[in-house]
């Protein structure tokens, strides 16, 4: 019972606080310069805020008598005692450098440093602190990040930048934050504000903000590997320590140590961590990471305190400051992330069904708060420079929004350029209707075959959208396709509505007669094939032509339930080869006929038919948890694996001349690995039911690969024949790939210069026709960046069956 008052008590004073007043001021040195994001905090309350850039602070204390702490690292703590009324009251604080006493040790080295003692100690303390003391929490969270970009290029790959320099993301939003061990979290953003966007919501999460040195590796959003803690069960292996001295605050005494990286390259922290003596937890911390250690990122730093909950031994996290700067395609800036926790209530009575698969909602309402509103919240004042970007951009977003400016940025945008007819396409765009009209450069429309020769494919693509963020929309995608050495014209349209973003609602129809690939997906893509077609005399691609009429739905019925349900009727035409034309030469190679050679039947070929298919697909996600925003929903992690159950159905309806049934049963995931890496898996098992009437391209046909131009999709097959073991009957496959992200190129000295990451695949098949097949491949990836080399070799029947060289994209 007790507990329950102090719980509601605790709600009453976070959400109704008694008469106040608010403390202003600014913290500085002895000489009288501001100490940007210095932090205070009052002992009886526990309220905090931090200072803005300029060391300026702002408070709001209910009347009474207050012992309030002023901080900042490397400076001396200082306490005063405030007596608040409803009245505002300034008080300017100057804060003594910090005087260090170092402990008395005959000969110091960088093996028998006591920081080394005290980090063991904190070692042993961190899983109690991270697991055991805190079992349940909520609090409030406040966010303020800011983004400026200093350069940019004024285009990309013949794409035209229209980002302005300057300030291009400045927002601030508030959270109730909601936790219960081990993992459950909950999290509603109540207020939202972003520079320029009075209807946009912010991207601030408090779930990704706090960076917890009680966590053995964090820093996952800056680096792919994650940073190592000063205090994690291996932290030996990556760090070296040495105590620069000790202070006492409140009677307590305080370690400052420094963190040293043992190499140049290693996921660790440089800086200083601050360990309080005989608890062994963490009182503040100075980070800093360096280039090398971030992809895309120079250096970044992070500055974070903790600070002791009222009536309790406990601490809690109080504040935490991030800046980075970024240079990378040209782009050059910087940016900060401020972090404000309000004093928490701890093992509060949540109500039930509180923690749900839903961790991450926005209030509706939240984007509608006044300026009085965040004056009254906001727990760190604005700059001048800030309160200068709220006018500014608030006032031309107004201009922004009107038909006339749209209309004038529309006419630079929709210029035309010939260069970007063979680059990048064109687009069209009538922004204050919501319009775009686009479509693909010239060498995406040609493409070369045996059948067609040359051919052009045109599919422009008109989208309108609806709603304050477009999420909803309608896309018309008419296609036309001419081929000019059999002297076909092609034409359909595709239509597209996704009108539900809340439950992924979408509804399609296509219709007309066009080509298509053998099998029910882009086997190879059209530039691969044109270029082995006209440079090495190979013709991989195999195509026939339909007549059709496509219906498709999906919906997610349920949180982590999901279907997909799909109708088609079409008349299938086979097509023959009409050129043999290619510019390199080969005497001894001839183009295949328009059929490929498959192990499981002689006859790939077939006589026009007509063919109605029906499917479905169901998607489940048992642990998969969302954040809902009032106009969408998205995904934000799985706990299990998803599992995916596909039913076809020919039906032998109509004139239809296929009768069969297929299922199949995938399950796919990715483990996180920490510093070893990522891991990617998909395992996949299907069967033929009944195949009364079944043609070739109703097969179950893989994703192979007879080019040296790789995928980037876990599916595809490195060195697979695409047709040769297409299965009608039961049949299993497996792929695997573990992404390293640097973890055994870093510890090569020249290597890790290049910032190349290692990947390990796996690919495997069974049929009885092929019995098992498997692939083994290393990787290089981040090549340049962007790029991607694979060495594979395949094995079948327990024998080496070939081997080769991919290419593709890989970062």
């Amino acid at each position: 019972m007790n507990k329950l008052l102090w719980t509601i008590f605790g709600y009453l004073c976070l959400a109704c606080p008694l008469q106040a007043g608010k403390l202003t001021g600014k913290i500085t040195d002895a000489q009288g310069e501001g100490l940007p994001f210095a932090t205070v905090y009052a002992k009886r309350t526990g309220e905090g805020a931090t200072a803005n850039e300029a060391g300026e602070y702002a408070l709001t204390l209910p009347a009474g008598t207050h012992i309030l702490v002023f901080q900042y690292v490397g400076y001396k703590v200082q306490t005063v005692q405030v007596e608040m009324t409803n009245e505002n009251l300034l008080l300017d604080i100057p804060l003594e450098s910090e005087q260090l006493t170092l402990p008395t040790v005959e000969l110091v080295t960088i093996d028998n440093d006591p920081a080394r003692t005290i980090i063991r100690k904190a070692q042993a303390k961190r899983k109690y602190y991270l697991k055991e003391e805190i079992k349940s929490y909520q609090t409030r969270a406040y966010i303020k990040s800011m983004q400026r970009l200093n350069k940019r290029p004024t285009a990309i790959m013949g794409q035209s930048i229209q980002v302005d320099t300057g300030v291009v993301y400045f927002s601030e939003s508030l959270s109730e934050v909601s936790f219960k061990q081990p993992d459950k979290y909950f999290e509603k953003i109540i207020s939202s504000k972003v520079s320029g966007k009075s209807q946009a919501f912010s991207f601030n999460q408090a779930s990704g903000a706090w960076l917890n040195l009680y966590d053995n590796i964090s820093g996952q959003e800056i680096t792919e590997r994650g940073i190592v803690s000063p205090i994690a069960t291996n932290a030996f292996a990556y760090y070296r320590y040495r105590l620069e001295g000790a202070f006492y605050q409140d009677g307590q005494l305080i370690n400052k140590i420094r963190l040293i990286p043992k190499r140049k390259s290693t996921p660790a922290y440089g800086g200083y961590i601050y360990i309080i003596e005989d608890t062994w937890r963490i009182h503040s911390a100075e980070l800093v990471m360096r280039k090398g250690q971030m992809e895309f990122v120079d250096s970044a730093s992070v500055y974070q305190v903790y600070a002791p909950v009222q009536g309790t031994d406990i601490w809690f996290p109080l504040t935490q400051k991030a800046y980075f700067e970024f240079n990378a395609f040209g782009f050059k800036g910087n940016g900060n992330v401020i972090f404000i926790y309000s004093p928490p209530v701890l093992e509060p009575a949540f109500p039930k069904k509180h923690f749900t698969q839903e961790v991450l909602t926005v209030e509706k309402e939240s984007n509608k708060r006044d300026s009085a509103h965040w004056e009254t919240i906001r727990p760190i004042p604005l700059t001048h420079l800030e309160v200068r970007e709220y006018k500014f951009r608030d006032s031309i977003a107004i201009v922004k929004e009107t038909k006339t400016y749209k209309d004038s940025t529309d006419r630079e945008r929709n210029r035309f350029r010939v260069l970007n007819l063979f680059w990048r396409g064109y687009t069209y765009r009538r922004s204050f209707q919501k319009l775009t009209y686009a479509f693909d450069p010239l060498p995406a429309m040609l493409q070369y075959n045996t059948v067609e020769g040359v051919a052009v494919d045109f599919s422009p693509v008109v989208r309108k959208g609806f709603g304050e963020d477009n999420r909803k929309y309608f896309t018309i995608s008419p296609y036309l396709r001419y081929g000019f050495a059999n002297k076909r014209l092609q034409a359909k349209l595709e239509l597209f509505y996704y009108f539900n973003p809340q439950k992924w609602q979408y509804i399609s129809a296509s219709g007309g007669q066009y080509i298509e690939q053998l099998g029910r997906q882009v086997l190879i893509r059209p530039f691969a094939n044109t270029a082995y077609t006209l440079l090495n005399k190979q013709n991989f691609q195999k195509i026939y032509e339909k007549t059709f009429l496509q219906l498709a739905y999906g919906h997610r019925l349920l949180r982590g339930f999901r279907i997909n349900a799909s109708w088609e009727w079409n008349e299938r035409r086979e097509m023959q080869n009409n050129t043999d034309y290619s510019i390199i030469k080969f005497d001894n190679r001839a183009f295949t006929p328009n059929f490929p050679t498959n192990l499981e039947t002689t006859q790939t070929f077939f006589n026009t038919h007509r063919a109605m298919i029906l499917g479905v697909v169901l998607s489940l996600d048992l642990g998969e948890k969302y954040a809902v925003y009032p106009e969408y929903t998205y995904t934000v992690e799985s706990k299990y694996p998803t599992i995916r159950l596909n039913y076809r159905k020919g039906l032998a309806w109509g004139g239809s001349a296929v009768d069969y049934d297929f299922m199949m049963l995938q399950v796919l995931d990715s483990w996180n690995f920490g510093m070893v890496g990522e891991s990617e898996w998909e395992v996949e098992a299907g069967k033929f039911l009944s195949t009364r009437r079944i043609e070739f391209i109703d097969y179950r046909h893989f994703l192979g690969n007879q080019t040296l131009f790789g995928r980037n999709d876990i599916r595809q097959y490195f060195l697979l024949d695409y047709y040769l073991y297409s299965t009608r009957q039961t049949y299993l496959k497996a792929h695997f790939e573990h992404h390293f992200n640097g973890f055994l190129f870093n510890g090569i000295p020249l290597i890790k210069k290049l910032k190349w990451q290692e990947v390990l695949s796996m690919n495997f098949l069974h049929t009885p026709a092929v019995g098992q097949y498997w692939e083994f491949g290393i990787g290089v990836e981040h090549i340049f960046k962007v790029l991607r080399i694979d060495w594979v070799t395949a094995f079948q029947a327990r024998r080496q069956a070939s081997t080769g060289v991919r290419f593709g994209i890989g970062f």
